[in-house]
């Protein structure tokens, strides 16, 4: 009975110890790193002194429609009027979403080219007509397409 008794305390240690070098090796390999995203930054380029109309929002709603087509009802949102070239970085660690969309302000056919990251990883590089659609939406964990409307 003494060596079963033995056996068992030998058993426990070294489960317990295999439990320890996994969940070690699993903090190590960033399973419990937090994802959530922390800044926005985006960067438009164009002709020097080109004046671009630029909504940005970080309160607003999000919907995927039948049609694949994502809804976005701003709530508040800021209305600027900018000179490019233009670059921002904003905090979106608290809303964990963000909302941009820029136009030409003088309606002439004017390139431009829009770029978001968030974080470090590049989510959006786009480059034409400055009369085109540049709008981007970012929800973190929920679905969005790259095809928005503003409802």
């Amino acid at each position: 009975m003494g060596g079963t008794l033995v056996r068992g305390r030998i058993g426990i240690r070294l489960v317990l110890l295999v439990a320890s070098g996994a969940f070690l090796g699993a903090s190590g390999c960033g399973w419990f790193d937090d994802p959530s995203p922390e800044r926005a930054t985006v960067t438009l380029t164009g002709d020097a002194g080109q004046m671009v109309e630029i909504l940005v929002s970080k309160q607003f709603l999000t919907g995927v429609d039948q049609n694949e087509i994502t809804q976005v009802q701003i709530f508040q949102g800021d209305t600027l009027l900018r000179a490019l070239p233009w670059d921002t970085t904003i905090s979106i660690r608290i809303e964990q979403r963000f909302f941009i969309r820029a136009i030409d302000a003088d309606a002439l056919s004017h390139q431009l080219r829009m770029q978001v990251r968030i974080d470090q990883n590049l989510e959006y590089d786009r480059s034409g007509e400055a009369s085109g659609d540049f709008q981007f939406v970012y929800t973190f964990n929920q679905p969005v397409t790259r095809v928005i409307e503003l409802i």
